[in-house]
């Protein structure tokens, strides 16, 4: 593996040869692949590898290879998986009130939110209390991962963030949610039940972070003294970052995984609120 182009951690738990039945959850961002592999009952993870993926060479590789190749490199496209959950996180979705969403005119949506120029072939629709999340995807993608996993279940990764931040037992008490992810991260805001926000951005530093957070709170008047904010993924616990976030808001935690398998995570090393998009999406039933 290319070391520049794949920059690679691994965590294996005592028990990751083992070749019983296993359940498998990939996350692919534009310049993300990770996976864990779960035991038959979800109880235990066994292997979790994270890839950040940069561009080196003079011609960029397209998506479709960098997946094709992360496959076949960690050989999962030769073992039986019982289940395989995927999220993909990109920008190409929009959501839209039920009560005013036509089915037939979901790539229209998508068109006018994304930019006139995208060409939406395949569009897709999770729908949540009154609203559709809609999504597409590089048309090369989804029958790639198809045809690689027969019972594969794909989905946006804003749709399974919507889901956890309503069933999540870590995430059930707070008004804002920000899950962060090799360059990219996820904001969600919700009140009274009521989902009021979700987007994904790009950030290079702490300033790009905050101004996103602290214009949407003033944009839905969110009281920072009184507002509890969760924080998942690739934050450490003593970062600049949540240093700068806690001068402004009281109310920081961090999400905690499933209790099923919360255990792993101590043999594996690794915090709590890490990987939590991608350990936890097999939860969702969206």
């Amino acid at each position: 593996m290319n070391s520049e182009t794949y920059i690679t951690e691994n965590y294996k738990s005592g028990s990751a040869d083992f070749k019983g039945t296993a359940n498998l959850s990939l996350f692919i961002g534009n310049q993300l692949f990770m996976l864990t592999v779960f035991n038959e009952s979800f109880t235990e993870v066994q292997e979790i590898v994270h890839v950040k993926m940069n561009d080196t060479g003079a011609v960029p590789q397209e998506l479709s290879e960098k997946i094709r190749f992360l496959i076949a490199n960690y050989r999962l496209d030769q073992r039986a998986f019982k289940n395989v959950n995927i999220c993909i996180l990109n920008s190409s979705f929009t959501l839209t009130p039920q009560a005013y969403a036509l089915q037939e005119n979901t790539k229209t949506y998508l068109s006018f939110a994304n930019g006139a120029e995208q060409d939406v072939k395949n569009s897709f629709v999770h729908k949540f209390d009154q609203l559709n999340f809609c999504y597409f995807f590089p048309e090369n993608i989804i029958p790639q991962l198809e045809k690689t996993f027969k019972n594969a279940t794909v989905r946006h990764a804003g749709a399974v963030t919507i889901d956890l931040l309503f069933s999540n037992h870590s995430l059930k008490n707070c008004n804002l949610f920000l899950n962060f992810n090799a360059g990219v991260f996820e904001l969600a805001a919700k009140e009274s039940n009521k989902l009021l926000y979700y987007n994904v951005f790009n950030y290079e530093n702490n300033e790009d972070v905050l101004y996103y957070l602290l214009f949407m709170m003033e944009q839905y008047e969110l009281n920072p003294l009184t507002c509890r904010l969760v924080i998942a993924g690739q934050m450490e616990a003593g970062s600049d970052l949540l240093k700068a976030i806690k001068k402004y808001i009281k109310q920081v935690d961090f999400a905690v995984n499933d209790k099923s398998f919360s255990n792993s995570f101590s043999e594996l090393k690794i915090p709590l609120h890490s990987f939590f998009s991608l350990t936890n999406q097999h939860l969702c039933v969206s």
